[in-house]
């Protein structure tokens, strides 16, 4: 490693960034496309230019900037997706929702299938390009986050319709085979218990209601109308909510048949409901 580098790793490790090693390499092997091996033995420039980057990135980040804001993309499902301060930055786990409607509809699916809550339409995106047969929708009440979403599907040569909307309501009923959403599930009143980083990403795609999953009650209540009969729900929830969620689907929705997949780290973070 260049010891001009490692000044910039302890100012993030000084400020309490958890992989500073990390991710000073990636950002400087994806911000001048240079091959992370490289960057990890030293070889290769470290020009002015590099080093005014790298100081901006780490200055950012010690200010709880996302990386991926500041690098400007991020990848999802090995697809490379633009993202900025109008959507949330695509999470590794949500690709569970991609693994398990792939499974579970196959390939050769030619039913429709909308995208609630798409923010940068990595979910919609992602499915459209695996299942190359569907008819694909993502909605989104952000005019903002819509865009962002349309210079994805652009930049990824996606066919899929965009509508903006707030949760489902501008939909007729039975309109979809499969609705997937990762919508917004924090609580409010974990706000004060949030890293910064997060805090920096916008409200309205993170808080569903004072203790989170009242956005879900609602969607949840919608999504039931909007699916066709024998119809596939699928959606993200945070890792400790499996068990409000039930209670809701059971008492309030009358749904019995909800249950939860797990993502890589273990936590229940999918909910389904099939033959809705």
């Amino acid at each position: 490693m260049k010891k001009e580098v490692l000044k910039y790793i302890n100012f993030l490790k000084d400020r309490g960034i958890s992989n500073p090693v990390l991710e000073v390499q990636r950002f400087i092997s994806e911000k001048f496309n240079i091959p992370l091996h490289k960057v990890i033995v030293g070889d290769f420039d470290f020009s002015e230019k590099l080093e005014e980057s790298l100081k901006d990135f780490c200055e950012k980040r010690a200010k709880g900037f996302p990386y991926g804001y500041i690098l400007g993309f991020t990848y999802f499902w090995g697809r490379r997706f633009f993202v900025n301060s109008h959507v949330l930055v695509p999470r590794p786990e949500t690709e569970t929702i991609v693994e398990f409607v792939l499974k579970k509809v196959g390939k050769g699916f030619k039913g429709t299938l909308l995208d609630c809550c798409t923010g940068s339409g990595n979910l919609g995106i992602t499915l459209v390009k695996e299942l190359v047969l569907a008819k694909v929708f993502a909605s989104d009440l952000s005019l903002n986050a819509l865009k962002v979403a349309k210079e994805n599907a652009k930049n990824l040569s996606a066919d899929i319709s965009f509508i903006q909307c707030d949760k489902l309501y501008c939909f007729k009923e039975k309109s979809f085979d499969v609705i997937v959403a990762n919508p917004p599930y924090v609580g409010i009143k974990e706000k004060n218990t949030l890293e910064k980083e997060v805090l920096n990403e916008p409200e309205i795609a993170l808080f569903g209601g004072e203790e989170g999953y009242e956005f879900l009650k609602d969607f949840l209540f919608q999504a039931l109308k909007v699916v066709k009969e024998k119809g596939l729900i699928v959606f993200e929830i945070g890792y400790n909510q499996s068990e409000s969620i039930k209670n809701i689907a059971k008492e309030l929705l009358k749904v019995q048949n909800l249950y939860f997949v797990k993502d890589l780290n273990g936590h229940l973070r999918v909910g389904v409901i099939e033959n809705a």
